[in-house]
């Protein structure tokens, strides 16, 4: 869509009378898995709940070798809060973190 930004793309949506753009998991996944070959880092956005995220992000990145490591439960992030550098030295080079906004405060230490 050269030139036209990601807030024309959704105001051209409202004004259309649609409140959000829809995502069908089958065409996100392979933008993924896409994006995951050549950057080392991709975000996966969206509502707090039921938006699918993890459902996308899990499969994508495991059929691409990528482990999966998850903070939805207390164990991982109390770990995290004892020893942020030692948590993330013990993940793998690719992984998907997910729900990594629970312990966000910590990856500042770990940065090398």
């Amino acid at each position: 869509m050269g030139g036209t930004t990601l807030s024309d793309r959704y105001t051209g949506f409202r004004s259309a009378g649609v409140s959000e753009p829809r995502i069908y998991l089958r065409f996100a996944a392979s933008r993924l898995t896409e994006t995951l070959a050549d950057t080392p880092s991709v975000p996966v956005l969206g509502p707090r709940q039921r938006a699918t995220k993890t459902t996308l992000a899990k499969p994508a990145g495991e059929s691409n070798g990528y482990a999966y490591a998850s903070f939805d439960d207390a164990v991982a992030p109390a770990a995290a809060r004892r020893d942020p550098v030692g948590l993330v030295g013990d993940l793998t080079e690719r992984v998907i973190v997910d729900e990594v906004q629970r312990v966000q405060e910590h990856f500042g230490p770990t940065r090398r």
